[in-house]
């Protein structure tokens, strides 16, 4: 009987190796694919970033050449929905829309929001009841 035991507390022994190995890799699993999603969503960030500073180098270029202008509407939407970024490098380094008074007090409203979002996010994720 004594051997009976051995080999049935050696098979528990092996469930609960494997077992413990599950969990692992469930853990692992959700670490890696949170990892991607933090990647996957910084990279989108700066994707539509580069795209908000491409569309206001568009609209210098027009502005220069006499072209067809992307409506301020539309850049300030563009900035709202997540590339204010964008929008301030253009707006610095390309030196465009720079003394436009209302334009530049929207864009600042649009900064500030996002920041004031941001924070309030970082915040609520720290409260304790």
């Amino acid at each position: 009987m004594a051997p009976r035991r051995k080999a049935c507390r050696a098979a528990q022994a092996e469930a609960s190796r494997f077992r413990h190995t599950g969990h692992q890799f469930f853990t692992i699993f959700t670490s890696i694919a949170s990892m991607m999603t933090l990647a996957l969503a910084l990279a989108t960030y700066l994707a539509f970033n580069i795209l908000v500073f491409i569309t206001y180098w568009w609209d210098k270029q027009a502005a220069r050449n006499g072209g067809w202008r992307v409506r301020e509407s539309t850049l300030l939407w563009l900035a709202f929905l997540g590339g204010s970024v964008g929008a301030v490098l253009a707006q610095r380094l390309l030196r465009h829309k720079t003394h436009k008074e209302p334009f530049r007090s929207y864009l600042l409203a649009i900064i500030v929001l996002q920041i004031g979002l941001i924070l309030s996010l970082l915040t609520a994720a720290n409260w304790k009841n």
